[in-house]
């Protein structure tokens, strides 16, 4: 499983790196919160030379055996990862040593599932008038607490100044369903999750029905509250899982063994050349930092606690020249001409929309869409 963490979120790490400053939506990446051992990528800040590589990948492969993981939680194996012919990391990859596995998994507890739910809802009591957001692409989803669940997308402000929207209600609270008692209350492993499902959505142009959401409550102890996945499963019928320390309180919901979270560790690995340069860039920031004035912005970085000048700041400031020069650039209006003479028979507002949509998909807010005259044979249809 932490292959596929490992290449979603370096995969996104290329694409900030490479879009120009452009934003990516972290949404991309949903958590797995039914796998255990957990696992997160933390990129370091210090960098590996290419000529280095080999002596530090036979470092961290000495002393890695089975007998050596037998006798310890866990030990981190090198990997060496390539995105395009130049583009590098090296991870340090956990190997844990999973004395729980499923084999050994304790017999189902006897718990009393009207007093799990009734305890679970009392953890979740102060929850209510809170909502949660999730930015899930082009649709944002929101979660409030005992009232709703809602998908939307905002479209900006219309002539009075009110946000415009398009919103499809994915489920009411007050239209919960019935479910058995044993359904309300489910177990994975060695630890149990509330279940709700919602009904009473927006009406499903494919169903004819109204829309429904199952929605999930776990216990995670290393955060706030949040929405960690939504998917629609079926046409028109979705599924939320929403992650809450509050259910961490009690035992019957708090797993320690499957609660852990293992750092998968990884670092960029630079041409010598290019290695040389950035570590330049790194002395000379630093040194600007050690020398602004006290009170400064900047000498209010050099006192942080990390001695390692960070990567992206070093190559902002030797890119700065650069940003400069392409100024000019970033000011120009992006221009798109729409050639299908029966959209230049739209109405002026509802070609402001479609201009709105594709500023969004081109991230050009000031783009302009030249729309084709209505030729007379399409005046004639």
């Amino acid at each position: 499983m932490w292959h596929i963490l490992v290449v979603a979120v370096l995969a996104v790490s290329v694409a900030s790196k490479t879009s120009g400053g452009g934003t990516v939506n972290p949404a991309a990446i949903m958590e797995d919160i039914r796998e255990a051992p957990r696992f997160q990528v933390k990129i370091l800040g210090d960098l590996l030379a290419d000529s280095e590589l080999p002596k530090k990948v036979a470092e961290l492969s000495s002393g890695h055996s089975d007998e050596v993981l037998a006798q310890s939680n866990v030990v981190y194996d090198p990997l060496v990862l390539r995105v395009g012919r130049t583009w590098r990391m090296l991870c340090q990859m956990p190997r844990v040593n999973d004395t729980l596995s499923e084999d050994t998994v304790p017999e189902e507890e006897d718990v009393d599932p009207v007093v799990a739910v009734k305890r679970g809802e009392e953890l979740l009591e102060p929850l209510k008038d809170r909502c949660l957001t999730y930015a899930g692409g082009w649709w944002t989803f929101e979660y409030c607490h005992n009232q709703y669940v809602r998908q939307f997308h905002a479209l900006g402000p219309d002539k009075s100044g009110n946000t415009q929207e398009i919103e499809f209600r994915l489920g009411l609270h007050s239209k919960r369903m019935e479910l058995y008692d044993d359904e309300k209350v489910r177990r994975i492993g060695r630890s149990r999750y509330l279940t709700q499902v919602w009904g009473g959505g927006t009406l499903c142009d494919m169903t004819r029905e109204p829309r429904d959401i199952e929605i999930e409550y776990h216990c995670d102890p290393h955060g706030p509250e949040r929405i960690a996945m939504v998917e629609e499963v079926e046409v028109c019928s979705y599924a939320m899982i929403i992650n809450t320390p509050r259910l961490c309180a009690d035992p019957m919901f708090y797993d320690t063994a499957a609660s852990a979270v293992y750092d998968i560790k990884c670092q960029h690995v630079l041409a010598d050349a290019e290695y040389t340069k950035v570590m330049a860039d790194r002395a000379a920031l630093r040194l600007q930092m050690d020398s602004a004035e006290p009170g400064s912005e900047a000498a209010a970085a050099a006192d942080d606690d990390d001695d390692e000048v960070p990567l992206a700041q070093v190559l902002t400031s030797s890119a700065s020249a650069k940003k400069k020069e392409k100024k000019k650039e970033k000011d120009a209006q992006v221009v798109v001409s729409m050639n299908d003479p029966e959209l230049g028979q739209l109405s002026k507002g509802s070609q402001e929309k479609l201009r709105k949509l594709m500023a969004i998909a081109y991230d050009a807010p000031r783009l302009r869409v030249h729309f084709a005259e209505a030729t007379h044979e399409a005046e004639s249809k």
